[in-house]
């Protein structure tokens, strides 16, 4: 969770996951259209996303903050750390699925939920998990 603006000096993406939460009919919450992978990145596309988080996520950003509130969140960041392939995509749907429950309104646009599995800084290299919600 964000407390404070960040220096993403020398963020590292190593691994990135994609869900999209929408609201199908008329349900009474989103559904969630999983991934099964990991997203491979490399190179220029991978740069770019870097630039860009680094940028949404940093000093002066207009980032929300949100608490899931029937689990330790910190217990599902720290498990996503060292996670292995497999597990790593399935805690990634379980918070999706957190989502798609928890937003009941439509007033809530749909959109994807990228999960981000990262390093950064430049002397001592601080492990992290974005999990951003992008309409």
């Amino acid at each position: 969770m964000i407390k404070s603006p960040l220096d993403l000096k020398n963020l590292n993406i190593t691994d990135l996951i994609i869900h999209r939460v929408y609201l199908p009919g008329q349900q009474a919450h989103f559904d969630v259209e999983h991934s099964n992978n990991i997203i491979p990145l490399s190179g220029k596309a991978k740069q770019t996303l870097e630039q860009r988080l680094t940028k949404v996520l940093s000093k002066g950003s207009k980032c929300i903050e949100m608490d899931i509130v029937e689990d330790d969140p910190l217990e599902k960041i720290h498990t996503l750390h060292d996670a292995g392939e497999e597990l790593f995509v399935s805690k990634t749907k379980d918070i999706a699925n957190k989502l798609g429950k928890a937003q009941t309104s439509k007033k809530h646009p749909e959109g994807v939920l990228v999960i981000v599995r990262c390093s950064y800084g430049i002397t001592k290299k601080i492990r992290a998990v974005a999990i951003i919600k992008a309409e």
